[in-house]
């Protein structure tokens, strides 16, 4: 394994937003890994162009299900953790660099913004959005359900909640986006349930909601991000 990073983008068209992804990375990463989930649009000429390596892989729900199958490509001692809605700011690239190079620390925590509609959401707990995406390769254990983090050892180090120390997500830009990512994610969270022999009711969804509606717009003040929360 060699020293520096490994950064693994898992792509299902976005081609537009994927440039803007490995354009942050692109002068401070040591390799580049396009993992394609059978996009329709030409992913294969982006990785050329960017000098990544390409990996055709059958498409899945979610990256979840394969992101503990593709850290075995990854040459490199750290690996990276983008996905091609996001990008990494200059000042966040730089002390992570800065920071592997030293090699004290095994994990990296960040905070993340959110952007709905071109509007950074800082309340409905969507701030900080706290997440380890950069790990050395032997130090972190990914799980297969929606959203789920990682299970790290070693020793960490959590960048302050800043902008600039911030991933930045371009979350959903659309109304047709924001429909098409909740109706595939609503799938996959009812798939869990299912596996875990939850009861699916409508009187358990509809409480569901409800819940998750007091939770974020009231009790997370959503409502001070007017019509975006």
């Amino acid at each position: 394994m060699k020293s520096g990073i490994s950064a693994i983008v898992v792509v299902y068209n976005q081609s537009e937003l994927l440039e803007k992804a490995l354009k942050s990375i692109s002068t401070w990463v040591d390799q580049i890994i396009l993992v394609d989930l059978e996009s329709t649009e030409d992913i294969k000429t982006i990785a050329s162009t960017f000098k990544a390596k390409y990996v055709l892989h059958k498409k899945v729900s979610i990256v979840e299900e394969i992101r503990q199958e593709v850290i075995g490509l990854a040459d490199h001692e750290y690996v990276l953790f983008l996905d091609p809605d996001e990008t990494i700011p200059p000042d966040l690239a730089a002390d992570l660099e800065a920071k592997i190079t030293e090699g004290e620390y095994d994990y990296f925590v960040t905070a993340r913004c959110n952007y709905v509609f071109g509007k950074w959401v800082k309340h409905s707990r969507w701030w900080p959005d706290l997440q380890t995406r950069v790990f050395r390769y032997n130090k972190a254990v990914w799980g297969t359900k929606l959203h789920a983090n990682s299970q790290v050892a070693g020793t960490g180090y959590t960048f302050p909640s800043e902008e600039k120390f911030a991933i930045h997500h371009e979350n959903y830009r659309s109304l047709d986006e924001f429909i098409e990512k909740n109706m595939r994610y609503a799938k996959a969270d009812a798939q869990n349930r299912i596996d875990a022999k939850e009861d699916l009711t409508l009187l358990a969804a509809t409480k569901l909601s409800v819940s998750e509606l007091i939770s974020r717009f009231f009790a997370g003040t959503g409502y001070k991000d007017g019509m975006h929360g």
